[in-house]
């Protein structure tokens, strides 16, 4: 018996179909339907599925098969997400050997039969008709499947043979019959007697061996018919009887079986049968399998007979040989292994010649298409010309107005710094020589603010702003700031901290968000002339929201646009250069965040800003 794989770990995202087959891996038609079902879902599903092969056919004994399916199981440390298994053999043995923790998971039957037989307490001789043989549907207790299930169409072979070959009056039935189905026989020869052959003669493997039943087959006249249902051991459990008695009886021109089911089109002993093609059998099976997978076993279609329909399948090579009139033939007959036609054989000449003339017009049609894309080209490069025209106009435009501003910014405080400093040496008192001091110095900080606010927003446009995270208690960095603006608050003002928390250790960027608070406060401090200011931070699903409310004078709602524009100020009698609230936005964008201002005339402002981060601590 072939040996269970051992399982690896499950890819990500990819289903696990464990495909478990009764039968050995060369058994021409489990290999079509597992082939075909294979290729199919493989195309419509993300999924592994992996190939156990029982082998039922190398031993009879049920033990044997009993410990293989114990050894996969054990083999299997991480269950499949579906179990797929081909054959009743299998199926039974998965009944009574299954372990507690794979009961939930839902299997799908293929090449299975209506007629359910429990091979493990199997007693041949009790079934004596075929009306003993239980529903396959009283074996699904304690688990969770679904499945088709495949009919042997017997009589419709029988009819199909006497059409085919009306001077036959008996029926040779080959079948390997590995468990003695005494009630195989009586029901077999009922149905040749309704179809009116004489006489239905079993040649079964349980009694024979293949060279046996060579020489039987053999010495059969032209009164008998062969039909078979696959000869895959013998009496001896010879692995190889299926290919010995193939090799025999091709040596025998003028012999050939009708099939009950789809064994390939390769072998040169078939004629055919009515049966379903195997590749459709595997195709429902992957139908069905894949609609578990989507929908779930309960929302998927119950155990019922395959969807495809069978259909009658000829050889036509040996129909030819053995000169059986075609006119015979069922209507709507497939026929295989036919020669092609004239236009089939040349078919690739044809499609050369073809080809070659189309690829003449296509040349000149693209030739065409050429210069006319050529004008169009060349439409397109001059309205595109005209477009970087006009955006070098406007950047010159936005360039002049910048350095306009700059230059007016700049020259203001230094117009006073150098104008007071002459003052200062014809200064009578030391009184009057500290005022003219301490003008100089405020405009010496409005000065180098401004330039710093330049470099940060230069650096902001050309992405070379820098960024060094690390672990921050933004509580602390709250406190501090406070301390920092206290004094700066002109009097009469509180200045309120709002923080949720004892402490707050987050992953960010400790300089440019407190670079970002100062500026909502220093903005705050200019504004508001009696209440209060409130800063702060609160708890978002994203991260954190940090806030500063005044109770300033506010801001038009015709004005909010401008809020974080550069070199915009609503208040032109207010210190400042108009570059604070833009070099925020520039920050907190690039810390992923987003950042608003809520404000109503005369009675004051909300700025704000959320920030994406990753919190590591916190102490209510």
């Amino acid at each position: 018996m072939t040996p269970p794989n051992y399982a690896v770990n499950k890819e990500k995202d990819m289903k696990h179909i464990l495909l478990i087959s009764s039968y050995f891996p060369d058994k021409e038609n489990s290999k079509i339907i597992i082939n075909s079902f294979s290729y199919k879902l493989s195309r419509e599903f993300n999924c592994r599925i992996t190939i156990e092969y029982m082998d039922s056919e190398a031993s009879i004994n049920f033990k044997e098969w009993e410990n293989w399916m114990k050894e996969l199981f054990e083999a299997y440390k991480t269950a499949p997400d579906i179990v797929v298994i081909i054959g009743g053999e299998a199926w039974t043995t998965y009944t009574t050997s299954c372990p507690h923790t794979w009961k939930n998971i839902p299997i799908v039957l293929g090449s299975v039969k209506s007629g359910y037989i429990d091979y493990n307490r199997l007693v041949p001789q009790d079934i004596n008709d075929i009306q003993d043989i239980c529903k396959t549907t009283e074996s699904f207790e304690d688990f969770h499947v679904t499945g088709y299930y495949t009919k042997d169409y017997f009589k419709e072979n029988l009819q199909l043979i006497r059409q085919l070959q009306p001077n036959a009056s008996k029926i040779a039935y080959i079948y390997d019959n590995r468990y003695n189905f005494q009630f195989l026989t009586p029901h077999l020869q009922k149905l040749a007697k309704e179809v009116g052959f004489e006489e239905l003669h079993p040649y079964y493997g349980s009694e024979l061996n293949t060279m046996q039943l060579v020489d039987s087959l053999v010495s059969q006249d032209n009164t008998y018919a062969f039909l078979s249902s696959g000869w895959y051991t013998d009496a001896q459990n010879y692995s190889h009887a299926y290919s010995m008695l193939h090799n025999e009886l091709v040596l025998q021109h003028s012999k050939f079986f009708y099939l009950i089911m789809d064994q390939g089109k390769t072998n040169p002993n078939y004629l055919g049968g009515y049966y379903v093609a195997a590749e459709d059998l595997g195709n429902d099976l992957a139908g069905l399998t894949y609609e578990v997978l989507s929908k779930g076993i309960d929302n998927s279609r119950k155990f019922q007979i395959t969807p495809s329909r069978p259909q009658y399948y000829i050889n036509y090579k040996i129909l030819q040989k053995n000169n059986i009139d075609q006119s015979r033939l069922p209507v709507h007959t497939v026929l295989y292994n036919r020669e092609p036609s004239f236009l089939k054989t040349y078919f690739w000449y044809f499609f050369a010649g073809a080809l070659i003339i189309s690829g003449i017009i296509i040349i000149l049609v693209l030739r065409m298409l050429y210069y006319k894309r050529i004008t169009t080209v060349k439409a397109h490069m001059m309205e595109e010309q005209k477009i970087l025209r006009e955006k070098a106009d406007e950047s010159n435009r936005l360039k002049s107005a910048f350095l306009a501003n700059i230059s007016h910014e700049i020259r203001t405080p230094l117009n006073a710094i150098v104008g007071f400093s002459s003052q200062l040496a014809y200064a009578d008192d030391k009184e009057e020589a500290h005022a003219y001091m301490k003008i100089i110095e405020t405009n010496n900080a409005l000065l180098l603010q401004l330039i710093s606010d330049i470099l940060d927003l230069s650096k902001i446009e050309s992405g070379q702003l820098d960024f060094h995270y690390s672990e921050t208690d933004i509580v602390q960095v709250c406190r501090n700031l406070k301390q920092e603006y206290q004094p700066k608050i002109k009097e009469g003002i509180s200045l309120q901290c709002e923080l949720p928390d004892k402490e707050c250790i987050i992953y960010t960027e400790r300089h440019r968000l407190a670079q970002a608070i100062s500026n909502f406060l220093s903005n705050a401090a200019k504004f508001t002339e009696k209440g209060h200011i409130c800063f702060g931070y609160e708890h978002i699903t994203a991260g954190l929201r940090f806030f500063v409310k005044d109770t300033g004078k506010g801001i038009a709602d015709e004005d909010l646009p401008k809020v974080f524009a550069r070199f915009e100020k609503i208040d032109n009698f207010t210190p400042g250069n108009g570059l604070g609230m833009s070099i925020c936005k520039g920050i907190i964008e690039k810390m992923n965040g987003e950042i608003g201002v809520k404000s109503e005339l005369g009675k004051g402002s909300t700025f704000w800003f959320t920030l994406p981060c990753k919190i590591i601590s916190v102490e209510k």
